[in-house]
């Protein structure tokens, strides 16, 4: 993965997406370093467990581990 990002198409011609729907990594440095550059970066979380999300409701708790559960982390930005 070269500087940290990685981008590369999954979707055929044919495919319902977007054209700029693919698939992307991003290493934390990558995130912390670029991202940051246009957005405040609070948080990432670890998409190792649905527990990292502990003091969230429990509604949003449900959600957030859907989305753990594919071993996706969460960043968290607001805008500058």
């Amino acid at each position: 993965m070269s500087e940290g990002f990685k981008f590369w198409k999954v979707h055929g011609e044919s495919s319902p997406f977007p054209p700029d729907y693919e698939c992307s990594v991003h290493t934390n440095k990558f995130i912390e370093t670029v991202w940051a550059r246009h957005m405040n970066l609070r948080d990432i979380f670890s998409g190792s467990s649905p527990r990292n999300f502990l003091g969230a409701t429990r509604q949003l708790d449900d959600l957030l581990s859907e989305a753990v559960d594919l071993g996706q982390d969460v960043v968290v930005m607001q805008k500058k």
